[in-house]
């Protein structure tokens, strides 16, 4: 079994833990420093087994959330019986290492959480136009940023972002400059 956390749902800095059937636990970070202290309890009953995880928010390494925080969130597993077959709780595929497809992981009440995506989103919204400003491209994606300040979402920010990134490649590509 393997659980995906990706607190403050940045869709890039995650990490993993996982406890087989035998008890054997593995972890990794993606791009996050991480020194958290976790367990898995394996228990077996007549047709099943169970594996629980634990999490200490009060260990320095581990982020403590708070009400209206949105997480990345997804769990996984693994059967290898007579060939491989997988499961996950968010539509992922079978690449389990796709944050941008987990699912949300909402603390305190559903009101709460979308006030604190909504400001997320906003804030990210501002940093990205200030971007666009510095480098010069705010011009071009204005009439855009101006309908999202109506109603955003981080799709919208990640599609703007890529589509940036694909221009500036292009404009480098002509001046000769990679």
């Amino acid at each position: 079994m393997e659980v995906f956390l990706d607190p403050g749902r940045t869709c890039g800095k995650y990490f993993q833990i996982a406890a087989g059937v035998n008890g054997a636990m593995y972890d990794s970070r993606c791009k996050r420093e991480w020194t958290t202290k976790w367990s898995a309890e394996v228990t077996f009953s007549k047709d099943a087994w169970q594996v629980r995880f634990t999490l200490p928010f009060s260990d320095p390494g581990m982020l403590r959330p708070k009400i209206g925080d949105i997480w990345g969130f997804n769990l996984c597993r693994n059967v290898k019986l007579s060939g491989n077959y997988f499961s996950t709780w968010a539509q992922v595929g079978s690449v389990f290492h796709r944050p941008a497809l987990f699912g949300k992981l909402i603390f305190g009440s559903p009101e709460a959480a979308e006030q604190a995506m909504n400001a997320k989103v906003a804030k990210e919204l501002d940093r990205l136009e200030k971007e666009l400003r510095t480098k010069g491209g705010y011009e071009f994606f204005a009439p855009k940023i101006q309908s999202l300040r109506r109603k955003c979402s981080e799709l919208d920010i990640r599609d703007i972002r890529d589509e940036w990134i694909v221009i500036e490649a292009i404009n480098n590509s002509k001046t000769g400059r990679n």
